[in-house]
């Protein structure tokens, strides 16, 4: 669900107007090149999209690279950065050890810096 156009209107809810938009990183643990092959590169994307569809989070943009992910997102004003990093970190992370139960013999995929 990578939105595509650059539409800058303000998003309207019922008791506010504006934008949420936040360029996050996330590090594996070590900064373990995890996403270095293809088949985990298209799983972590596969997670996102998944896991931010889930919660009405808008992609604009998102980049796996082997020992990072970038996301430009647009997010519900309902959610805190606290949660966001929560709901993204903990989804793609179920998602992915999930499908690949090889990453289930590390104790955490994502860094806590990140």
């Amino acid at each position: 669900m990578v939105r595509n156009n650059n539409d800058n209107s303000l998003n309207k809810f019922s008791h506010s107007i504006g934008q949420n938009w936040f360029h996050l990183v996330f590090l594996p643990k070590k900064r373990c090149p995890v996403f270095q092959y293809e088949k985990t590169k298209l799983l972590a994307e596969e997670a996102i999209e998944k896991v931010c569809k889930n919660h009405n989070i808008q992609i604009f943009e998102k980049e796996v690279m082997e020992d990072h992910v970038h996301l430009f997102i647009d997010c519900p004003p309902s959610y805190s950065i606290r949660q966001l990093i929560r709901i993204l970190k903990g989804g793609t992370s179920f998602y992915i050890r999930k499908e690949y139960p090889a990453l289930k013999k590390y104790t955490h995929l994502w860094s806590s810096v990140s």
